[in-house]
């Protein structure tokens, strides 16, 4: 408890503008700051699994339930990273996964759908992903949560 309680304040800090050294290229007055070596998640796999098993237990992830992930939250700062945590958690929940497709296409304003079709390809299209917007593969189950934003 004592770990958790001295990165609560840690955090604190951060925010509070405590911890820091300043930038002075930076226009916006903008800080570096150095993570303590305990708070760092390596980049490996193994580093993903210790910080998945450590936020949601394997209850959770057995049964998930509203209640049992209400109060949990792993926050990702990058969506391919979202991506990988996801997976990684829905491998974790029990059942029968179903995989849905997005449908992607490019409608022409014109008559020349040839044109259209050489400048938006299917497959580039499958390969974008916008904010707010599913994969164009989208993988659930039963049970897991979804998060609508």
């Amino acid at each position: 408890m004592v770990v958790f309680q001295a990165f609560a304040n840690w955090l604190l800090d951060v925010g509070n503008g405590e911890i820091g050294d300043p930038n002075e290229e930076d226009a916006h007055d903008s800080s570096w700051i150095t993570i303590p070596y305990d708070y760092l998640v390596s980049r490996d796999e193994r580093g993903l699994l210790e910080l998945i098993d450590f936020i949601y237990d394997d209850t959770t992830l057995r049964a998930p339930t509203a209640g049992s992930l209400q109060e949990k939250a792993l926050v990702c700062p990058k969506n391919a990273t979202a991506y990988a945590v996801n997976a990684k958690i829905l491998s974790d929940i029990e059942g029968e996964s179903r995989t849905y497709l997005s449908n992607n296409q490019a409608i022409p304003m014109g008559r020349e759908t040839s044109e259209t079709d050489l400048l938006c390809s299917m497959k580039y299209l499958n390969t974008i992903t916008f904010p707010g917007f599913p994969p164009h593969v989208l993988e659930l189950k039963v049970g897991s949560p979804i998060m609508l934003l």
